[in-house]
This record gives C-alpha cells, sequence and structure tokens, in this order.
C-alpha cells in the first residue's frame, strides 16, 4: 500500500465542499470533536521538498485551512491577515497530520487564533 493509500483514521470524513484553492493541494478530510473541528491530511510525495519533507509552504496551507475551520465552528468567518508559523520538526512522506484550532481572543472585527499541526 502506498503511503497516499494509507487508511484514513476513524471519524475522519473527506471534504468535499471546498473553494477552487484547495482541492488541488491535497484530500483534506475533517473530523468533529465536541465544538471544534479537526482537519487531517496525509503526506504524500507532491508535497515534499527537495530535503524529502513535507514543505513548509504546504504545512502552514493546511494550518491556514484549520483555522478557517476553527472560525466556521464558532459561527464566524472570515480571512487571515497574518500568519506566524514555527516549525519544529518534520514530517515525511506517508505522515497522518491533524490540525487543531482555537480562538484566544476576538473582537468585533478580528479574531486571533492559535493551533497545532502535529
Amino acid at each position: 500500500m502506498s503511503a497516499a493509500t494509507k487508511e484514513i483514521p476513524a471519524g475522519f470524513e473527506l471534504v468535499t465542499s471546498r473553494g477552487a484553492f484547495t482541492p488541488g493541494i491535497a484530500d483534506l478530510y475533517v473530523k468533529h470533536e465536541g465544538d471544534s473541528i479537526v482537519r487531517g491530511v496525509r503526506v504524500e510525495a507532491r508535497h515534499l521538498n527537495a530535503a524529502g519533507i513535507a514543505h513548509g509552504g504546504f504545512l502552514a496551507t493546511i494550518m491556514d485551512s484549520t483555522f478557517g475551520n476553527a472560525l466556521v465552528a464558532a459561527g464566524r468567518r472570515g480571512f487571515t491577515v497574518r500568519l506566524v508559523t514555527d516549525y519544529l520538526s518534520p514530517a515525511k512522506r506517508g505522515d497522518w497530520l491533524e490540525g487543531r484550532a482555537r480562538i484566544v481572543r476576538a473582537t468585533k472585527t478580528l479574531a486571533f487564533l492559535e493551533g497545532e499541526l502535529t
């Protein structure tokens, strides 16, 4: 079985309603945990950089999408104004990644979120 076709963890469903940008990036999955949404994705060969690990731009895109899910789960909508990313360890081909995000502060016009992709 190839890394891209490994089994998807229980509780995750393929996301079928997305904008025009994300379908070309990866098959994205979602799981509901109480009031929050978990984003899931499998790292494929096309997501790797020259060093053979997941490209930082790919990881940032998945996290940005996860932040959007957190806003929707909270009944809000928005777009990214600023995204700060710290890369703590590499993701490799075949790895299953799960993104979680939470709103830490919200005003009438802005929401500040933090999250992790593990």
